[in-house]
């Protein structure tokens, strides 16, 4: 459960940070200059793609190998441990 408030914690600051990217990135596409319109071009992808494309992915990696150890540990042990479980004895192995 530690790894789901921890993921939900940086996931807030993520949105707010993406906010505020694009409204920055609307007052520069806005403004005169060739190279502030890049500028804002280049905060409204990082806003709208890179950093939430990035997080997900990273999400979806930890969640794949937790799915693959749950599945290891049901073969050898035989019995079905949860996901929350394995994703927060990962994070405290490390």
């Amino acid at each position: 459960m530690q790894t789901i408030k921890r993921w939900i914690i940086i996931a807030i600051s993520e949105i707010i940070l993406c906010f505020w990217l694009l409204g920055t990135a609307a007052d520069l596409v806005s403004a005169p200059s060739n190279s502030k319109v890049l500028l804002g071009i280049g905060f409204y992808t990082l806003g709208l793609i890179v950093i939430p494309g990035g997080s997900i992915w990273y999400v979806s990696q930890k969640i794949y190998r937790a799915k693959i150890k749950q599945g290891e540990m049901k073969t050898v042990l035989g019995e079905d441990i949860s996901l929350l479980k394995l994703l927060d004895a990962d994070k405290l192995k490390k």
